[in-house]
């Protein structure tokens, strides 16, 4: 194969890679949150802990998405835990 499209292989090869982390560390982070949820919903972590565990994952989700080409998306996650138990 030529050098230039060994080349292509290679980088292709290395997006994909790090597309699948980048995947994998979502899926991470919006099981953290689920966790969190759950911790806050049996009275283990307080509202404001919650609130300020909520931002960090999703400051980390939107800068992953944001390398992901995802660009302007806008992540969504839960603001109120006690949304349908009631």
């Amino acid at each position: 194969m030529p050098e230039f499209w060994q080349s292509v292989g290679v980088d292709g090869m290395a997006r994909d890679d790090e597309t699948r982390r980048r995947e994998v560390r979502q899926r991470s982070l919006r099981a953290d949150l689920t966790r969190v949820q759950g911790l806050l919903v049996d009275g283990y972590i307080t509202e404001e802990q919650f609130v300020s565990k909520r931002e960090v994952i999703a400051a980390e989700l939107g800068g992953l998405e944001e390398a992901g080409g995802d660009a302007g998306r806008t992540v969504t996650l839960p603001g109120n835990p006690w949304a349908g138990l009631m």
